[in-house]
């Protein structure tokens, strides 16, 4: 079998048969040329794409938590009387979570040039529960920040009582006096 193929091959490059080195040179671009074919066209795709599911939450539930609570709670402040409370936020807070990166780095060459590739890739870590339901990693998260509270209480035009209730805000919140707006309820 091997001297089949040297017996087609020295006919193939003998010198009677034709360009001999002409034809080494278009067995060599296509032996190049299946090779980079082979690189890109059968590479296998090792980029994995992640899905993370967010169940759809209302995105103020929480805020208006936090306002009934602090509402419920100075209500309770002696004459104070009915109170509702408003608290506007700069942001949503922030959530870091943990990510993996990856550099991969190939290079091919041929006669006349070399050419380097590098493909850089971020995957988010992710942590499953009991369940099976899989969320981001989270490496570090600040609660919102708050830009002002408006409180409406009945017994808001007393100042005594107004004042107690500044004081609690800023016990509660750490909010800058200007921030905080104590007001009279409508009758």
């Amino acid at each position: 079998m091997l001297k089949n193929g040297e017996s087609w091959l020295r006919k193939w490059f003998h010198k009677e048969h034709g360009k001999g080195l002409g034809q080494l040179g278009v067995l060599l671009c296509l032996g190049v040329l299946f090779l980079f074919l082979g690189q890109t066209m059968f590479a296998e795709d090792t980029k994995a794409e992640i899905q993370i599911q967010v169940e759809p939450e209302n995105p103020y539930a929480e805020k208006m938590a936090m306002e009934s609570q602090v509402a419920e709670i100075l209500s309770k402040v002696e004459g104070a009387g009915m109170v509702q409370v408003m608290i506007t936020y700069q942001d949503n807070g922030i959530f870091q979570v943990a990510t993996e990166e990856s550099l991969e780095t190939t290079e091919s060459y041929s006669t006349d040039t070399q050419e380097k590739t590098e493909k850089s890739e971020t995957t988010i870590l992710l942590t499953e529960d009991a369940e099976g339901a899989t969320t981001p990693f989270l490496l570090q998260s600040t609660e919102p920040s708050i830009e002002g509270i408006v409180i409406v209480a009945e017994g808001g035009g007393n100042a005594v009582i107004s004042q107690n209730l500044f004081i609690a805000a800023q016990a509660l919140f750490d909010v800058p006096a200007h921030k905080i707006a104590i007001l009279q309820m409508r009758a």
